[in-house]
């Protein structure tokens, strides 16, 4: 894998930068679905329309209409990570699964794509890569295998793939809309690049099911890596909770590696 060729930003700088902006970019009833704007200082010469989108798992918990402050994303860390480093990044949250007796995945997926279309409206980014972590990771492949315009790249970390295990019954009402759902099953073609990346140490989600996910996505001749992360466990990812800081750079060092490799050195490619 290439090296990267920027300097990782340090603790300090990250902890300096805050929000540039907190709105709100969808409406659903009297309930407002927030997100957490990053914008640089200095916008990286790389390339002027990419847009880093963070989508924070936490089992699809995020807003709730009972109680509609949202808490704030596990990946702000990351999205001021991008920041530091001269792109514009953005944290999003959805509707929870259970946000009122009839929400379902699919409308998370909707809330997930329609914090996009704000996005494009507002800024004019065209080309979207999504860092996603367990659930959010799920949410993001599942917008990439239906095919929503404008995503080029997406980091799904210790991602859920299969809904239709036990574990992840609460998600949807019957079998089939787990199947339906289950990026595992919804295998295509697509010209989104992906980078999953698992511990091998997680108890939460079984990283062969990453694994097979991936061969899977290759066999059909999309761009698909796996990489497993020794002795990780799940949500590896997350500042200061099963990872040290430190850990946690190296770990974005390793994505970094990844997208100068797919992405950033072929950044003039249309994304059709």
């Amino acid at each position: 894998m290439m090296k990267n060729l920027w300097n990782t930003p340090s603790l300090p700088q990250l902890n300096a930068i805050k929000p540039s902006q907190s709105c709100i970019y969808k409406m659903v009833g009297n309930t407002g679905l927030p997100m957490n704007l990053y914008l640089p200082e200095k916008q990286s010469s790389l390339c002027s329309d990419f847009f880093f989108v963070m989508i924070h798992g936490g089992a699809w918990q995020a807003v709730h209409a009972s109680d509609p402050v949202w808490k704030g994303s596990f990946l702000d860390a990351q999205a001021r990570y991008y920041t530091a480093l001269g792109f514009p990044a953005a944290s999003i949250s959805y509707r929870s699964i259970d946000f009122s007796p009839d929400t379902k995945m699919e409308d998370l997926v909707t809330d997930c794509r329609d914090a996009f279309v704000f996005l494009k409206k507002r800024f004019g980014f065209r080309r979207f890569i999504l860092l996603g972590e367990s659930a959010g990771a799920h949410l993001a492949l599942m917008l990439t295998l239906q095919r929503s315009p404008d995503i080029y790249a997406v980091i799904a970390v210790n991602p859920v793939t299969d809904l239709t295990i036990e574990r992840w019954h609460f998600t949807a009402p019957d079998q089939d809309t787990r199947y339906r759902f289950s990026p595992l099953y919804q295998i295509c073609p697509t010209q989104t690049k992906i980078f999953c990346l698992h511990g091998d140490a997680d108890q939460v989600v079984d990283y062969h099911l990453s694994e097979n996910f991936c061969e899977k996505m290759t066999a059909l001749g999309n761009l698909c890596d796996f990489h497993l992360v020794p002795g990780a466990a799940h949500a590896f990812l997350l500042m200061g909770y099963r990872s040290t800081p430190e850990e946690v750079l190296s770990y974005m060092e390793l994505i970094d590696a990844w997208l100068w490799q797919h992405v950033f050195c072929n950044n003039s490619l249309p994304h059709e």
